[in-house]
This record gives C-alpha cells, sequence and structure tokens, in this order.
C-alpha cells in the first residue's frame, strides 16, 4: 500500500501570514490630516464660543452697572450730600473702561459726568471698570423717538434721580436736545465689530441685553 501525504511548506504559511496587513504610509499621512482638519475647526469654534461669552458677560457687566447707578439712585445712597444726588455711568466710544459717577446737585434736569479743571466737584467717582481683553465699548447711540438711532455721540451719561427709575441721558453733541432722547443704546464688541452686544436704556428706566 502507497501512502502519500501532503506537505505544508513554509511558503504556504508565509503567504497566509502576510494576507493580514495594517496601515501603508499613505493611510496614515490621510488619517492625520482629517484628525488635523476636524481638530482645527474644533478649534475655531471653541475659540469663536469662548470669544461670544466674554462679550456677553461684558454685556451684562455694563448693564449691572446701570442696575446698580438706578439703585444707588432710588434708594438715596450717599456720602454727605443730599440724597437726591443723581447716580449715572458715563460711556465713551473705543474706550474699555466706564465709570459710575454721582452728580452734585439734586435740582439740574441733565445730570452729567464733568471732571474738569473748571468744576472737578460736580461730579465723583465712585467706581472704573475696565474691560477684559480687546473688549470694548465700541459704539454709543441715542434715539429722539424717530426710527433710526443717531451713533455719531462722543459720550453718554445715563442717570437716575429718586424717587423714580427713569433714566436721564446726556449726550456730547451739539445740537441734541437733551430732553428729546427716549432711548440709549452701548454697543459692546471687539475693534473687529464681527460680534456686537447691545445694552438699551429706555427713558422708563427699563435696562436689556440684546445680540445685534
Amino acid at each position: 500500500m502507497r501512502i502519500s501525504s501532503v506537505s505544508h511548506t513554509p511558503s504556504s504559511f508565509s503567504l497566509n501570514n502576510n494576507s493580514q496587513k495594517g496601515f501603508t504610509l499613505v493611510e496614515l499621512l490621510i488619517s492625520i490630516g482629517i484628525i488635523a482638519f476636524i481638530s482645527s475647526i474644533v478649534l475655531l469654534k471653541y475659540s469663536s464660543f469662548d470669544s461670544t461669552v466674554l462679550l456677553k458677560n461684558a454685556a451684562y457687566e455694563v448693564a449691572l452697572a446701570l442696575r446698580e447707578a438706578q439703585a444707588k439712585s432710588v434708594s438715596g445712597s450717599h456720602q454727605g450730600g443730599d440724597a437726591n444726588f443723581p447716580f449715572g455711568v458715563t460711556f465713551t466710544p473705543d474706550s474699555k473702561n466706564y465709570t459710575i459717577f454721582r452728580y452734585a446737585s439734586a435740582i439740574d434736569p441733565s445730570p452729567y459726568y464733568d471732571v474738569s479743571e473748571s468744576d472737578p466737584d460736580l461730579a465723583s467717582n465712585i467706581s472704573t471698570t475696565t474691560m477684559e481683553r480687546s473688549i470694548l465699548v465700541t459704539d454709543v447711540c441715542i434715539n429722539d423717538g424717530g426710527v433710526d438711532d443717531d451713533c455719531d455721540i462722543d459720550r453718554l451719561d445715563v442717570s437716575f434721580r429718586r424717587p423714580e427709575f427713569r433714566a436721564l441721558f446726556y449726550a456730547v453733541k451739539v445740537g441734541v436736545p437733551q430732553s428729546n432722547i427716549q432711548s440709549a443704546k452701548i454697543k459692546v464688541s471687539t475693534p473687529n465689530r464681527e460680534n456686537v452686544f447691545v445694552v438699551e436704556v429706555t427713558s422708563l428706566g427699563q435696562i436689556s441685553v440684546t445680540s445685534e
């Protein structure tokens, strides 16, 4: 009887072992490129989100400063002088700072911020806030009841006098009747004005924050 056998050569085993391969260099480079692309998108989105959050917080801090001045005025908070002295906040376009002040007159219909050499005691600083990073007050605007806002303003003072919550406006611009101002807007943004948050104050003393 003839017995035959099937022999497995080393070449057959090496062929089976080579049937399972890893990544080629091209596949690895493509994978790295995809990961880098996705990571860059995530970082850009996170940076934009972080900037938006900071702007929104800065706008609410402006609104809080206005509310603080309103509360001080209505409650009669003062250190010497008349309890009816109004408190206000002054804003200047393209500035990182805004200041809460107290106006030293209980009867002036349009309180304003004035620390000039001619009358240095007319308004006293309560506190000054500096915004973080590149955030600043980019524009201040007023509205006299018309359709369009007037944003060609050099300085805006918003103040309050007890016992009312009503806002009193003083806009530094020639030819703008102060008594006709119905509302004012303080725009908070970065210098490129890509994202803008608006703090609006009405003559009734209402304060709101919106995105433009």
